[in-house]
C-alpha cells in the first residue's frame, strides 16, 4: 500500500508541470508546444514511468516474500 501512495503522489507531482505547460500555451494562442516544452513533458514521463517501475518492482518483491 505504501508503494502504491508513493506511486500516486509521484505521478500527481508530474502532472503539475505538464498541466502549466499546457495552460501557457493556450492563453499565448498555441497549439503546439516548442521544443523546450516538449522536453519537460519527455522529461515528467521519465520521471513518471521510472517510479512506476520501481513501485511495480517493490510491490512484486513483497508480494514474493513469504
Amino acid at each position: 500500500m505504501e508503494q502504491l501512495v508513493g506511486l500516486l503522489l509521484s505521478l500527481v507531482n508530474q502532472i503539475g508541470p505538464i498541466s502549466a505547460l499546457i495552460s501557457k500555451m493556450q492563453s499565448e494562442g498555441r497549439t503546439t508546444l516548442t521544443p523546450a516544452e516538449w522536453a519537460t513533458i519527455d522529461s515528467a514521463y521519465d520521471a513518471a514511468h521510472l517510479d512506476a517501475v520501481q513501485a511495480l518492482a517493490e510491490a512484486r518483491a513483497k508480494r514474493d516474500t513469504p
